[in-house]
């Protein structure tokens, strides 16, 4: 009853610690967590997790059910040579306590993504290989729906030519800032296979795409601020519906602010605009400093009559 008496430092797989008022013997098994603590951890090669930082070290092949005992405790997920994924879906789904994913040294050969980070709530970084393309990959729905604190994911080298749903792919990933979809092929969605895409991606401020257009079922926010193309920077690019509407040819870059030129910000270029800079030249009052940002309508990035004559040709188009 005494073998791991005084053991104090001694700690389950999942996370009993040292029970002094408890016979050492009958922790003597496998941890598996409040309904049945023990003091061991079960081994499966390959896996290997530290409870000290928190970290679960993947180099076998694996899935959701190869790892699901590490879903509430891990905090980091490193896969290392000889990590393979062949089936990807919901892998890594309910891993609320995990902030980072490091696959870049495992193999992917799935052609499933479907919900393979969905309610990671506490994710913030995800890398990929640098290699991998995702070229056989047919289905990405809900891959990172629930990711709330996502704030970027580089997905730059994805090839989507093959992909037929892309539905609630990013929903509710509502600290996403940034997205570069240039490499996005959407041609094999169909018509509602990116439905509900952007649903929810509230702070989402760029966002750069391929040769393909937004349309309202893909929900991208648009309310009170709308989209603009960086290189027709005086037009709003989205319309002013509730979700943006962008028809977009070729490769290009969108931000979601105002227009160059509307100083008053009311998303609408108009003669105050220009008389708003003509005070400013002529002393009688001073832009703010986003004010003058936006005053910048001919880009030489010095305010003169130049950029008036901008705003008043841009608001006749």
């Amino acid at each position: 009853s005494s073998m791991l008496y005084g053991c104090t430092s001694v700690k389950g797989g999942m996370g009993t610690t040292y029970k002094a008022n408890i016979d050492s013997w009958v922790l003597a098994h496998v941890d598996g967590g409040t309904s049945d603590p023990g003091y061991f951890t079960a081994f499966t090669e390959g896996l290997m997790y530290d409870y000290n930082t928190g970290i679960l070290y993947i180099s076998c092949e694996f899935d959701k059910d190869t790892i699901s005992d590490y879903k509430t405790i891990a905090k980091k997920i490193i896969c290392k040579e000889g990590a393979k994924v062949s089936d990807a879906r919901q892998l890594f789904s309910g891993f609320t306590n995990v902030t980072s994913i490091d696959l870049s040294d495992a193999k992917i050969g799935a052609d499933k993504l479907t919900s393979m980070f969905s309610g990671c709530t506490s994710l913030e970084a995800v890398r990929f290989p640098i290699n991998y393309t995702a070229g056989n990959v047919t289905q990405m729905t809900t891959m990172f729906s629930g990711c709330s604190k996502l704030k970027n994911v580089d997905l730059s080298n994805f090839n989507t030519s093959s992909v037929t749903t892309m539905k609630n792919m990013f929903r509710d990933c509502s600290s996403l800032e940034t997205l570069d979809l240039r490499s996005f092929d959407i041609s094999s969605t169909g018509s509602t296979g990116t439905d509900n895409m952007f649903t929810g991606c509230t702070a989402l401020k760029t966002l750069a795409i391929g040769d393909f257009s937004i349309n309202k079922y893909m929900q991208l926010p648009n309310a009170d601020i709308y989209w603009i193309n960086q290189k027709e920077r005086t037009k709003i690019a989205s319309g002013t519906e509730q979700y943006a509407v962008i028809t977009n040819s070729g490769i290009n870059t969108y931000y979601r602010g105002y227009m160059q030129g509307d100083i008053d910000t009311n998303n609408v270029l108009e003669d105050k605009d220009a008389a708003l800079v003509l005070k400013h030249l002529s002393g009688a009052s001073k832009l703010g400093y986003f004010d003058q940002q936006r005053a910048y309508v001919n880009d030489d990035y010095h305010i003169d009559m130049l950029d008036v004559i901008a705003i008043l040709n841009s608001k006749a188009e």
